[in-house]
């Protein structure tokens, strides 16, 4: 049984994820991460590290905030990763290595840009 491909466009402001042939995407969210300031002191009893999204505007003042994409560059591939992971393990719950995957990207991205983008694709999400 073929899976139904997925598109996302990952921007500055918002990132939209979602299943081809649908009429929206299935999740939208700003493209926005955020880590709590002072690190817990009882570490390790499940206190999530990292908000993204929508998460990060309960926790505003609580947290450093990082906006990985700027004017349609990737600015920080860690924080990208995070975004990605949040988009297919939360926001869709699918495991992308399961479907077909198209990423835009903005019109004058370099040959590097896109050449990195590949390979942190094939090797952070095992698609390869």
């Amino acid at each position: 049984m073929e899976k139904t491909p997925l598109v996302c466009d990952y921007g500055s402001g918002f990132s939209k994820v979602g299943f081809s042939g649908t009429q929206a995407p299935q999740a939208v969210f700003p493209t926005i991460l955020g880590k709590m300031k002072h690190t817990n002191v009882l570490e390790g009893l499940g206190e999530q590290d990292w908000f993204i999204g929508a998460e990060t505007q309960t926790n505003r003042t609580e947290l450093n905030m990082y906006y990985p994409i700027s004017r349609g560059a990737i600015t920080n591939w860690d924080n990208v990763e995070k975004i990605w992971h949040y988009s297919f393990y939360h926001s869709l719950q699918i495991a992308p290595e399961q479907h077909p995957i198209l990423i835009t990207e903005a019109p004058l991205t370099s040959k590097e840009a896109k050449s990195r983008m590949t390979q942190e694709q094939l090797l952070n999400l095992e698609m390869g």
